[in-house]
């Protein structure tokens, strides 16, 4: 890796420039500072026609706008801040990768195994919508907020995949999953395989993460009693936990943390249905 934190205008607007609106790819990035070949450099192309690439290799990024003016991250306090013309509008609308695939058969092994482990069965397959992206070689877990689209996450399920865990695409104040199942108990979780499975039997409501948004917090309000299930591995998720306990406590007559190494989707339906105090 480079000192400088910057793509050249070579190694991705050329690639960006065949997309079409709202598109997005995955590429090896072609480029003496970042070596192998794992397809490691996501590349799209958002509705104003402004072209992002990242590397998960190397960690370079660009971002190039539609009037031919390369536009530098800078990076603050750890995070990069795009530094863009006034002009420029960065509203990304939402489109799943265009390669999705439903028909499970057709996935790799992989992939089918990472569901299968969750136990998620090919019925919750179809009515979640999730697939599978060829191009990137991962799950797409698409997130509804009614019929409409505001994100969705790549799983990494191959092995030779290199990059992050998981890549999201989202609308930040609408991104999380909410499955209701009554109006009695609804079970906070971090991801939607975790969420599918303990709406088979309460309501649920994934964060994708650790951290409750005000949108979260007022889905939540309307429920007697919320419990808190996170993967606890950690001392920053227990304290993540004890900070959203705490706000509900005002809201809610009953909020209660479940503690344990396991999260809903590890967990056989015995056992979960156990834990949730559910016996149908």
């Amino acid at each position: 890796m480079t000192k400088y934190d910057t793509l050249n205008y070579d190694e991705f607007v050329s690639i960006g420039k065949n997309l079409s609106m709202n598109d997005m790819t995955r590429v090896n990035h072609d480029s003496p500072d970042c070596f192998g070949e794992s397809q490691s450099m996501i590349v799209s192309k958002n509705s104003s026609g402004i072209i992002h690439a990242f590397c998960f290799r190397c960690g370079r990024r660009g971002i190039y706008a539609k009037d031919r003016e390369l536009i530098t991250p800078t990076k603050m306090n750890g995070t990069y801040v795009p530094q863009v013309v006034a002009s420029t509008k960065l509203i990304e609308d939402i489109k799943l990768p265009v390669d999705i695939n439903h028909e499970c058969r057709e996935w790799p092994s992989s992939a089918r195994t990472y569901l299968r482990k969750a136990r998620v069965t090919t019925d919750e397959v179809k009515k979640y919508k999730i697939g599978y992206s060829a191009s990137f070689g991962r799950l797409v877990l698409p997130v509804f907020k009614g019929n409409i689209l505001v994100g969705y996450q790549l799983r990494r399920v191959l092995k030779r995949d290199e990059g992050p865990k998981c890549i999201t695409k989202k609308h930040n104040k609408f991104f999380f999953s909410h499955i209701q199942n009554g109006k009695g108990t609804c079970v906070v979780v971090e991801d939607l395989l975790s969420c599918i499975r303990v709406g088979r039997h309460v309501s649920s409501i994934a964060l994708f993460g650790t951290s409750a948004s005000n949108a979260v917090i007022n889905a939540l309000r309307k429920y007697k009693r919320v419990e808190i299930w996170l993967d606890d591995d950690n001392e920053q998720v227990r304290r993540k936990q004890r900070e959203l306990l705490h706000i509900l406590e005002n809201f809610v007559d009953e909020a209660v943390l479940i503690t344990g190494e396991h999260q809903p989707k590890d967990l056989s339906e015995q056992i979960l249905k156990r834990v949730l105090g559910v016996h149908k």
